[in-house]
């Protein structure tokens, strides 16, 4: 399992967030948004799901009646992201990071995402 300091500065980004007991961790339990850290060695693999599973919620999740609720939940878990990774995307950003790299669509391009230094354009010129 990947090094504790990398989880507490998870936890530390996300706030109320947690692990549960099959490993995973719960970055808002009422929208149940998630990913497994069971087989995560390396930072490096957190950044990975970070990128693969948060950007839905921080882009265009609904779990809550309201649309303000709703835009303060996609601010909340965008700004954890951008914490964890030391990024400053906003909205648009995390609309072409989901749309070419969400739910683990393309686990190439999100590597070669992470090496370029979170280079937009990486995303941009993917087909």
């Amino acid at each position: 399992m990947v090094d504790n300091d990398v989880l507490l500065r998870l936890f530390k980004c996300f706030p109320n967030s947690f692990m549960n007991s099959q490993l995973e961790f719960i970055a808002d339990l009422k929208s149940n948004t998630y990913f497994r850290l069971s087989d995560c060695e390396t930072e490096f693999q957190v950044k990975k799901k970070v990128i693969q599973y948060l950007s839905r919620a921080a882009f265009k999740s609904e779990p809550y009646q309201t649309m303000i609720a709703n835009e303060r939940f996609h601010k909340r878990i965008a700004k954890g992201i951008n914490d964890f990774l030391d990024t400053d995307w906003d909205c648009d950003d995390f609309e072409i990071i989901y749309t070419k790299l969400g739910n683990g669509c393309n686990d190439d391009l999100c590597e070669t995402f992470i090496n370029s230094g979170y280079d937009l354009n990486v995303l941009r010129k993917a087909g």
